[in-house]
């Protein structure tokens, strides 16, 4: 019975020490899979924004080089610096809605990104790309006309399918937050459950282990002090053939021989 309460209470410890290990990593995992890869997301459209309005920005830049303007003599600096700054900003625009799209898991909010890349015309690199050209090919009017009636106006309305790309992709953040919370809430009060549970455990089978000790002790007290006293009656209660039970069948045994 002792080892076996022994066995019962090691295993109680094992299962909460497992337990408390599967707790730990699933709400890192939840933290990881859920929060921190809404923030990601949210991360890679926020530069891809930026990065197009850099874009816009040495398209504006690269116009004011046109020599028929007294300004173009302000700059000191070749054109084919906004070109270099227009490439680099490009590449990761297609890197990071690569990274972006293929990271949502959520088909609404998929559709919403479509929408936003289909509204802007594609986050509007083939209207940099032509405003670019037309600056190369020294058609400073075509580019400036590019900016106006392509590259602004696919921004706004591109803004208007962003905005609402944004305002679900938060809703939907939140609410990955909040089931991530539920679940985490859910896991520690399982935790404190099955601590108590291994609480009420530990003191069953401590209960367990006195009384199977100290009652047969008691037994065995008792008998010697009878004895001593020359009382050779009554028999110990054996219930176990452990250590303890031996003892009190020698003791029967010793005072039958008397």
């Amino acid at each position: 019975l002792v080892i076996a309460a022994l066995a019962a209470l090691m295993t109680v410890i094992l299962l909460i020490g497992g337990y408390g290990i599967y707790a730990a990593d699933r709400s890192v995992a939840l933290v990881n899979d859920v929060t921190l890869a809404d923030q990601a997301r949210s991360g890679e459209r926020n530069a891809i924004r930026l990065d197009m309005e850099t874009n816009r920005s040495q398209i504006l830049q690269a116009l004011q080089h046109n020599t028929e303007f007294e300004w173009a003599k302000l700059h000191d600096h070749e054109l084919n610096v906004h070109w270099g700054g227009i490439d680099a900003a490009t590449q990761r625009i297609n890197e990071r809605w690569q990274r972006y799209i293929d990271g949502i898991d959520n088909v609404e909010q998929k559709n919403l990104a479509q929408d936003w890349y289909r509204t802007s015309d594609g986050l509007g690199l083939a209207h940099i790309a032509a405003a670019v050209a037309a600056i190369k090919n020294d058609n400073w009017d075509d580019a400036e006309l590019v900016l106006i009636k392509k590259i602004n106006p696919t921004y706004r309305t591109g803004d208007v399918a962003l905005a609402a790309l944004k305002k679900f992709s938060d809703g939907h953040t939140q609410a990955n937050r909040d089931a991530v919370q539920d679940n985490l809430s859910t896991m520690r009060y399982t935790t404190i459950a099955v601590l108590m549970l291994g609480a009420a455990l530990a003191l069953a089978v401590g209960y367990l282990l006195i009384k199977a000790i100290a009652e047969p002790l008691q037994q065995a007290m008792t008998i010697a002090e009878r004895v001593a006293a020359g009382d050779l009656r009554g028999e110990a209660t054996i219930h176990s053939s452990n250590e303890i039970g031996t003892l009190l069948t020698a003791l029967d045994t010793m005072k039958g021989n008397l």
